[in-house]
């Protein structure tokens, strides 16, 4: 990564990745009624680490073929996965 975003954009997608598994740790250990809002949290904190990556796409940090295999590999399959417990969570309640 460029020097002039590895301290920006890096460290924030770094932060983000954290952040996620801070949530996912968080809502795993809360019963199902407190379940849906933390799931929530995770959404959009996810969401914002895909935006950052497409940005990194964008300006050419990472190539189209990187981010689509991250798209394809990684990102998607989590987001389903967060999807799916969102759902189940929200029978639970």
């Amino acid at each position: 990564m460029p020097r002039e975003y590895k301290y920006t954009l890096g460290s924030d997608c770094l932060n983000l990745c954290w952040t996620c598994l801070d949530v996912v740790m968080a809502a795993n250990a809360k019963p199902n009624s407190e379940k849906p809002a933390e799931l929530e949290r995770l959404s959009s904190n996810f969401d914002k680490l895909k935006i950052r990556l497409r940005l990194m796409q964008e300006i050419r940090i990472i190539s189209a073929g990187q981010f689509s295999h991250w798209q394809e590999n990684y990102l998607s399959p989590i987001g389903q996965q967060i999807g799916g417990w969102f759902k189940w969570s929200k029978l639970r309640i």
